[in-house]
């Protein structure tokens, strides 16, 4: 909800104004401890000054008495009408004052006849503030005080510059510019300005706005971040004409109350400095030039501007103009009669075609037009592909919609409005693409146009959509398609197998991939490597990625990031992920080069799965988190699903334990309305790992089990695979063999004619955990660590080396143990896989190795170690007791111990040493 222009939570949180909540409470605390003070806050209108008062006074809590009065403009003529409301609720108190100061301030506020003057009754009033904080600190808060009676007004300002020294505070809320200037130049000051578009997405986030993140960008824009505008634009929540009309004009449309707050302001000037006025609305790049140019072509002198000048309305910099803020733009755009914006923009486009600026004066005569032009709407979706060449791919939107409007046929009109509706969706703005395709009549479409139309829906629905619906929709779409274009068919195909693999649909992905390889036009090939891919066969040409790359089918040009999209697609998950990585980045750099906002969250988050798979954390996290930015941007759910979970994933391996849960719940509030279950099964397997690496093997076994429940909205089966070695190990660990072995029995089954190293290293792995002969299960251990590829899994790789090692020393093969201890520790301190290289330090010490040199620690034992770790966390000696079966006086005792061996002389200086990997970030 908004109160006064500020946008509030339903839990009254206000955003993007915590610095100034924190001025106005070092002002109560200055009132608190009797040094008072008074503090101005400034703004345009509805910028937020009434509601940021209010959360001001919620925040102060007990302690502080508040007296409050408001500007209203049918009082303002009425004299101390504003300090009556003010002192309303104290009027008893004024029996503390000496009886000439109280007998001023009930004649200024009516309550009996006389006559005072008005120093008396600024003296009284200040007397009377200095009575009242006497019994307990008081704060007066003026609100609209440029709307206050001046009596009032001057009565406040009097004695705000005489509370220093007392326990008595005020807060004074002026509307900058007002139409009385109040004179606070003196005073502390906080001066509000519009929201930015961080603090705006934000906003739209906990109010539930529908609307997407390009949206927010445009209209911040066109309001200058103003919180009023903002939610009275929320409240119609007509995105759909609200985009178009900022996208060519940048102004929006102002309802009653922003016109009665914004366009009240044009009221004085002369008609023809409102004519000049709305020309500088209409032309975009602010050249004095251009507008008094075509200002002169409505027949307005060259000093029209100066009236608007001078009433504040905008400023003039040399050869630039300047509207002071955003809404007065649209204000001077918005009131002005449809019939006097198409004169403005006939004007501008005559000045800018004179000038040889060709583009810019098209645009305006579309602006201009009343009745279809098919040669200038033909010109406009010419400078539309020009705008693509250079990735403005949001105003390429806009002006094949201006195209569209001017066209006289119904087919091409359809078909511009599909291109605008591609253009638009493609750069991230999914509700203006949605009108857009809405708005164009598919009975009227040609045959091209309808494929494109189809296919666009396509798109929309797997980007954003439920994706059992989306695959749905594209093997349908694809089936149309076959037999009018091979190259739309595939790419509903290639969508149909993604959204198969998201929903955990694997043979339907499978048969996808056949169909794919079905096509003419070189899809067959790469049909059937996909099929590879997703049945899990390892194929020979998938060794070679650029032999993919090379191969591929005509339609996809070497330059588009399709090319480089698909032989990443096919590799995966095959033996060369680092080339696989090296495709994903040019793909991606090709898209941000274009604008192709809509389209990147998905390989992004390949590249993020293949960076952790890599080792390449820093990368992977990056990576991920812009594909959650994107994603969220555009209102992809089922995409921002994905990168929560990818998050979560790295943070459970890096032992970040709030943060795994963070996102992980994260993802599964995604992933569920969307029936994203690859998303969903990956945050499970997160939150399983969490638990697994802080040594909570029974959670991490219950967790982990219901990725294996076939028809669990948590079962994935790929994700099943790759999360078998944790599942097993956890209820090994928990004492749950014989649910271990039944899942490892059952994924041997289920992928036994899987070959990619990474499974059979993983098999060799879970052989071992539940082998019963001591040979076996070091044959097994041994097998996992030789199979070649380990540096494409080094997390993984070092699991194993772990368990080996310590598995070698349950043996009392102790040299052996300390050779795999000691690899894993290096490779577990290289990723920054915290909790395991803590594992793999106490493993290495309790068989009498040294890790390598740390700074600080290392001489501890395997038991001061615990002990520090859990006093690092704030546990009492007692606690930690308890934890570790140790008596209270052991746990001083190693403590006095581990304090000089760290170099450190307190437990409150524990935490800060960053050693202990038990974080709770």
């Amino acid at each position: 909800m908004t109160r006064n222009g500020c946008p509030i939570n339903a839990d009254h949180t206000i955003f993007g104004r915590d610095e100034e909540l924190q001025r106005i409470g070092r002002l109560f605390d200055q009132v608190h401890r009797g040094r008072g003070g008074a503090l101005v806050i400034r703004g345009e209108a509805g910028v937020g000054k009434s509601a940021l008062l209010r959360e001001a006074r919620r925040r102060a809590g007990q302690g502080l008495t508040f007296l409050v009065t408001a500007g209203v403009e049918s009082e303002i003529r009425l004299a101390f009408s504003g300090l009556h409301q003010l002192l309303a609720p104290v009027l008893d108190s004024l029996d503390l004052l000496p009886e000439e100061q109280a007998q001023a301030l009930r004649c200024a506020l009516g309550l009996r006849r006389g006559q005072t003057t008005e120093l008396l009754v600024c003296a009284a009033f200040t007397a009377l503030l200095r009575r009242l904080s006497e019994a307990g600190p008081v704060v007066v808060v003026a609100d609209d005080a440029h709307a206050l009676d001046r009596a009032s007004t001057a009565v406040l300002l009097f004695a705000a510059r005489r509370l220093t020294g007392t326990g008595a505070g005020m807060l004074i809320a002026v509307q900058d510019p007002g139409e009385a200037e109040l004179e606070t130049a003196d005073l502390a000051e906080i001066r509000l300005h519009g929201l930015d578009a961080e603090v705006v997405a934000r906003l739209a986030q906990a109010a539930g706005w529908e609307v997407d993140r390009p949206t927010i960008d445009v209209l911040t824009q066109a309001t200058g971040g103003n919180p009023l505008a903002l939610t009275t634009l929320a409240r119609a929540g007509d995105w759909e004409r609200l985009v178009p009309v900022s996208l060519l004009t940048g102004t929006v449309p102002l309802d009653a109350t922003l016109r009665a707050m914004f366009v009240r302001r044009l009221g004085s000037l002369p008609e023809q400095a409102h004519d000049a006025l709305l020309v500088a609305a209409a032309e975009e790049s602010g050249r004095v030039s251009v507008v008094l140019a075509a200002t002169a072509g409505l027949g307005a002198p060259q000093d029209a501007l100066d009236a608007a000048e001078r009433a504040g309305l905008i400023d003039v910099f040399g050869h630039e103009l300047r509207f002071r803020h955003p809404l007065i733009r649209s204000a001077a755009y918005q009131s002005a009669s449809a019939g006097r914006r198409r004169a403005a923009h006939a004007a501008l486009a005559s000045v800018l075609a004179a000038r040889g600026e060709n583009g810019r004066a098209r645009r305006h005569r579309a602006l201009a037009a009343v009745d279809p032009d098919d040669a200038l709407a033909a010109e406009l979706e010419r400078d539309a592909h020009e705008m693509t060449a250079r990735g403005g791919m949001a105003a390429t939107a806009s002006t094949l919609h201006q195209a569209a409007l001017l066209s006289s046929q119904p087919a091409e009109r359809v078909r511009r409005l599909t291109l605008a509706a591609y253009a638009a969706w493609k750069s991230g703005h999914d509700r203006y693409a949605r009108s857009l395709l809405a708005a164009a009549d598919r009975s009227l479409a040609d045959p091209g146009t309808e494929q494109e139309m189809v296919r666009l829906r396509g798109l929309v629905e797997f980007y954003s959509g439920d994706q059992v619906t989306a695959y749905d929709y594209a093997t349908r779409t694809a089936a149309e398609l076959a037999g009018k274009s091979a190259d739309h068919a595939a790419e509903m195909l290639f969508i149909a197998l993604e959204t198969a693999v998201y929903t955990d649909r694997l043979p339907w992905a499978a048969a996808a991939a056949d169909r794919l390889a079905e096509l003419p036009g070189g899809y067959q090939r790469y049909g059937l490597l996909l099929a590879a891919a997703v049945r899990g066969l390892p194929d020979p040409a998938t060794a070679d990625p650029w032999w993919v790359f090379d191969r591929a089918p005509a339609a996809i040009h070497p330059s588009n990031a399709h090319s480089w999209l698909y032989a990443m697609a096919i590799n995966w998950r095959g033996p060369d992920p680092s080339q696989a990585r090296e495709f994903g980045l040019v793909a991606c750099d090709h898209l941000m080069d274009a604008g192709m906002r809509a389209i990147i969250a998905i390989p992004l988050c390949w590249l993020a799965e293949l960076e952790y798979r890599l080792g390449l954390w820093a990368e992977a996290e990056e990576h991920a988190m812009q594909a959650y930015e994107v994603a969220g941007e555009v209102n992809q759910r089922p995409r921002a699903a994905d990168a929560a979970a990818m998050l979560a994933l790295l943070a459970a391996a890096r032992g970040g334990r709030a943060d795994c849960g963070r996102h992980a719940r994260r993802a599964l509030e995604l992933a569920a309305p969307v029936r994203n279950r690859l998303a969903a099964a990956q945050a499970t397997w997160a939150l399983g790992l969490r638990d697994l690496a802080h040594g909570r093997p029974e959670s991490a076994a219950a967790t982990l089990r219901s990725l294996h429940l076939a028809g669990s909205a948590r079962h994935h089966e790929q994700v099943s695979a790759l999360a078998i070695g944790d599942t097993v190990e956890a209820h090994v660990r928990a004492g749950l063999t014989g649910e271990a072995a039944r899942l490892a029995t059952e994924h041997e089954r289920r992928t036994a004619t899987t070959g990619t190293p990474l499974a059979r290293a993983c098999l060799h792995r879970c052989r071992a955990l539940l082998a019963g002969d001591i040979d076996r299960a070091d044959e097994d251990f041994r097998a996992a660590l030789s199979i070649p590829g380990a540096d494409h899994r080094p997390f993984e790789y070092a699991r194993t080396a772990l368990l080996h090692g310590q598995w070698l020393r349950r043996h009392r093969r102790v040299r052996d143990a300390r050779v795999s201890l000691r690899q894993a520790l290096e490779q577990f301190e290289r990723l920054g896989a915290r909790p395991w290289a803590a594992q793999a330090r106490a493993e290495l010490r309790s068989c009498g190795g040294e890790p390598a040199p740390v700074a600080r620690g290392a001489a501890l034992t395997p038991q001061e170690w615990q002990v520090a770790r859990l006093a690092a966390q704030g546990l009492t000696n007692k606690e930690i007791g308890a934890r570790l079966f140790l008596g209270v006086r052991t746990v001083s005792h190693h403590l006095y111990k581990i304090f000089p061996k760290l170099g450190i002389s307190s437990r409150s200086q524990l935490r800060g040493l960053d050693l202990f990997e038990e974080d709770d970030r």
